[in-house]
């Protein structure tokens, strides 16, 4: 019983790791993003 709750919460905790650099990620990207177009009108 105890290792099937342990395993349980492994792969929670393993799903919820991989979610979560998965948005940092893609809010690091898109905020490199909006940094350039600022630059591009900023400098035009």
């Amino acid at each position: 019983m105890r290792n099937s709750v342990e395993r349980s919460f492994r792969y929670l905790k393993e799903r919820t790791a991989i979610f979560h650099n998965k948005l940092s990620a893609r809010s690091y990207r898109e905020g490199i993003i909006s940094i350039n177009i600022f630059m591009l009108c900023y400098k035009a």
